[in-house]
This record gives structure tokens, sequence and C-alpha cells, in this order.
């Protein structure tokens, strides 16, 4: 990955099989953005949502903080402020953005340690009716793996910090509400193609704790 110059740039996440969300975020709100990883804070509501994505792990992260700097909490399968999508590596393409949501997701409390896996009947069925590729299914494994051995060694909090600490968290704009596609208008998700972009090789990819 590599930094464009305009003051928006368009992330598109695809959710098989019918659903491509396009955030149009403000080049002002990245925070640091390099061949490896790209970390931007946006306004949500009366929030502050951090992304983490990579474009070498089959992960992303996403936290929320308090304008006043603390991380927030939020309900789920566990009161988990990290939520750890499973994902294809981000790539970069005409200046846009793009990955695949790959069903799985790592919930992590607050104490960044304690952690519920979620979602995995939805990889189950998802792959069973040939809407993932067989890379896609094996990089959601992954991922999963290495973000869990990510949590039992260090924890998560360290591992983002070490990429960019939470003290760096800023307000900015609030991210608009994502704009929603179809595959059929963005013919890099089509399946055979992901299979050309998102090819096996690209799997072994990352290093747990690295």
């Amino acid at each position: 990955m590599s930094p464009r110059d305009d003051d928006d740039f368009l992330f598109y996440n695809f959710h098989p099989p019918d659903e491509v969300r396009i955030f149009a975020t403000p080049r002002a709100a990245v925070k640091r953005w390099d061949s490896s990883v790209l970390v931007f804070d946006a306004r949500i509501g009366d929030g502050i949502l951090r992304k983490y994505s990579f474009s070498d792990r089959w992960f992303e992260v996403h936290c929320t903080f308090d304008l006043n700097g603390p991380l927030r909490a939020e309900r789920g399968a566990i009161s988990w402020a990290f939520n750890c999508d499973m994902c294809t590596p981000a790539i970069l393409r005409g200046g846009g953005l793009y990955n695949v949501d790959l069903c799985l997701d790592v919930l992590v409390q607050p104490d960044g340690i304690t952690y519920a896996l979620t979602d995995e009947d939805d990889l189950a069925s998802k792959s069973a009716a040939g809407l993932l590729t067989r890379t896609e299914v094996l990089g959601a494994r992954q991922g999963a793996d290495e973000l869990i051995a990510i949590i039992r060694s260090t924890g998560i909090i360290t591992f983002l910090e070490e990429i960019l600490p939470f003290d760096s968290v800023t307000d900015n704009q609030p991210q608009a509400p994502p704009e929603i596609s179809t595959p059929a208008a963005v013919p890099l998700f089509a399946l055979r193609e992901r299979e050309r972009v998102w090819p096996p090789t690209m799997l072994g990819r990352g290093t747990p704790g690295k």
C-alpha cells in the first residue's frame, strides 16, 4: 500500500455474496500509511473510530475511543473494545483500497487479552455455498490463528500500540455512512478475479507478534 494525494480515498469492503460497502475517508484522517499498514481515525457518532488495515495480514482491527480518550466498550458476545474482522489483505488499485470480509470475527475485551471468536457458522455456510475462494477460507483461519496467537503472547494493545500509539488518537470530521453497491459494479470482486488478486501465495504472510 501507499498513500494517494487526493483529499479523500475510497475503501471498498466486500461482504459476500452481494454487498459492497464503499467508505470515503478524508486523507487528513490518515495517521500512518505505508507498504504494510493503514491507520486512520474518524468520528463515528460521539466517539472516534480507529482502523488498522494491513496489506500482509488476513485481518483488520477496529477500536473506538471516547472523545476524551478512553477506549469504549461495546456489548456483544463479550464486552468488547476491539472488533477484529478476518479479511483478505488490503490491496491498492487505482487509488482505492479493496478487501473482502471473511465472516470470522475476533472480539477482544478492553484488557486486550480476553477474546471470543465468532461467526464460524457463517464462514462454514458461505464456504459450502461456494461464495468464498479456497484461499479466502484458508486465509480466514490463518488470520484468526495469527491474531489469537498475538493476543495470547503480547496482548492486542501492545501489538497495536507498536504500530501507532493510542495517545495519538485525534478527532476528525465525521466518517460519512458507506455507499452500498453490488459486486457487479466492482469487477475485482468477481469470484474468479479474487482467485487471481488474492492467490494462495499470499497465505503464510504475516508473523504472529511481529
